[in-house]
């Protein structure tokens, strides 16, 4: 028989209960031993999707990222596999699997969420993680995805992403860059059509959880809209996914979605205007007497990993209303903040190291001039190295309101966005045995 392979999807601290029970259903095909009759099977985690949320959201990159770049924990071929499910119960989803006779594996009830039990029975599949490009092109899956092959001792960086997604375009017209919704993009063929026209640049080979490869389960897949899913002769827009950019504000990397940005926007030079905090922000940016115009750039401070915990979706400030009352949409802004997948604008977040991290950005003054090129990936604060090596030694470093208990743990031990914003101590871990019963 054939190795067994099962999906790991790690649960991070910016997951919520809602999250894994969406991922649980993310499980596409458990192979089963000869004996047992029935395959089961969730046809698309996009089909998913639209039930639950109708433009592109993060919910919807992770189902992305499950059925794009199968993270799976592969059993040895010698070691003998029974069903120990009753595949006529409604539970067929979630199976157990003995492994000899006093070796259990679990995979998470969708039900009921709980976690799910950890195992060790060899070494994960790294094929499509370490070589595939095919979940590059989305925004806030570059965390998700780094935070994940962290923990399997996988060597991912921004510098990956960014190289991997470059010269890929976007295929998709859904909002926010387009116009469509995520159930549209299901009825118009979803995933396996985008991963079929992306032949060129994927890993063909990679293992899929329904034991058959990537390529295997998506070279007959039909599009069934091309007002949706454009083809790669025809992209919906020449550059899709995301940019890294870097320089003096941003030495490990901040990012930007250019198809959701405004082109005029993509080089910019201007005028920052700062807000130190998100409570500040909103205290003031409707202030008639705030010095701004849509030629500023806002920049949001101490909104990542341990400035707010959790890493929050505020990346994406409103404009002031005197801006808007001219008719003015969109404003260069940058944070250590994260955004909604659904949001629009020229937002550039997981700005690193964070403002709380003592990175550049928490020495950004008002009235400093700060230069944005997206197509040579540049973000660069106009001053000296001396000014800012001088603006470091005076700063009076962060202080976390939180003093005990779980958020202080997360605070103290949360990397960098660049980093996958993982614990410091899970990575390059993934499970923990259970060594001995609690009762």
């Amino acid at each position: 028989m054939a190795p067994f392979t099962i999906i790991a999807f790690s649960k991070f601290s910016f997951f919520n209960k809602f999250d894994i029970f969406i991922s649980c259903l993310t499980i596409s095909t458990i192979r089963r031993p000869a004996s047992c009759a029935k395959t089961y099977r969730l046809e698309s985690t996009a089909g998913i999707a639209a039930l639950v949320c109708k433009a592109m959201p993060i919910d919807s990159a992770k189902l992305a990222i499950v059925e794009a770049v199968p993270i799976v924990i592969q059993c040895p071929a010698d070691l003998e596999l029974s069903c120990s499910a009753d595949i006529n119960s409604s539970s067929v989803i979630s199976p157990a699997f003995t492994i000899s006779e006093n070796f259990q594996v679990c995979v998470p009830d969708p039900i009921n969420c709980p976690l799910y039990r950890p195992f060790n029975i060899g070494p994960p599949d790294t094929t499509s993680v370490g070589k595939s490009q095919e979940a590059a092109p989305i925004i806030n899956a570059g965390v998700h995805m780094l935070a994940i092959a962290g923990r399997m001792g996988i060597n991912i960086t921004l510098d990956d992403w960014d190289r991997l997604g470059r010269d890929i375009p976007c295929l998709v017209n859904l909002m926010p860059s387009g116009e469509y919704l995520m159930e549209d993009f299901f009825y118009a063929g979803g995933l396996p059509a985008v991963i079929k026209e992306l032949e060129q640049w994927i890993n063909k080979d990679a293992m899929t959880a329904n034991g058959n490869t990537i390529w295997e389960n998506c070279q007959d897949a039909e599009c069934y809209s091309r007002d949706v899913i454009y083809s790669v002769n025809k992209p919906f827009k020449p550059n899709g996914g995301i940019a890294v950019l870097k320089g003096n504000l941003a030495p490990d990397g901040a990012i930007i979605k250019p198809s959701a940005a405004s082109p005029d926007l993509m080089v910019h030079r201007g005028r920052a205007v700062v807000f130190e905090s998100i409570e500040e922000y909103h205290s003031r940016i409707d202030d008639p007497e705030l010095d701004i115009d849509e030629t500023c750039i806002m920049v949001l401070k101490y909104c990542g990993p341990k400035g707010y915990p959790g890493m929050a979706e505020v990346g994406n400030m409103g404009l002031p209303s005197k801006v808007l009352k001219k008719g003015i949409t969109d404003m260069v802004r940058i944070s250590d903040a994260r955004m909604s997948g659904t949001a629009y604008g020229t937002v550039v977040l997981h700005t690193a190291p964070e403002a709380a991290a003592g990175g550049p950005l928490a020495f950004v003054e008002n009235g400093d001039f700060i230069e944005l090129d997206v197509p040579n990936r540049k973000l660069n604060l106009e001053i000296s190295d001396e000014e800012l090596a001088k603006r470091k030694a005076g700063w009076k470093g962060f202080s976390s309101p939180y003093e005990r208990g779980y958020t202080k743990i997360y605070v103290d031990h949360v990397n960098q966005a660049n980093q996958g914003a993982d614990l410091d101590f899970l990575v390059g871990k993934s499970g923990t045995p259970i060594l001995r019963e609690s009762h």
